[in-house]
């Protein structure tokens, strides 16, 4: 039965990038994929093992800036913005 468990996740500094200055985060994701055996009846055997860690990263906006208003933060983000 293969699984993911995420090991670790971690988050960026605030930084401004695009044309009209939104803000953004890079978010750094650690997977460690699990191949969990079961034996007939249903117990977990010893023969389970884990791959090499998987390492995902990708850009998530915190706040956007719009031309008439201040800057407004994006779901699920509630901080200040600009972020301090």
């Amino acid at each position: 039965m293969p699984a993911l468990e995420t090991v670790g996740k971690t988050d960026s500094a605030p930084y401004q990038a695009g044309a009209i200055g939104d803000w953004f985060i890079d978010r750094t994701t650690t997977l460690l994929p699990f191949c969990n055996y079961f034996n007939e009846i249903g117990i977990y055997s010893m023969r389970s093992y884990t791959l090499s860690r998987q390492v995902a990263k990708e850009q998530i906006a915190i706040a956007r800036a719009h031309p008439a208003a201040a800057t407004r933060p994006v779901a699920p983000y509630a901080g200040p913005c600009p972020p301090k």
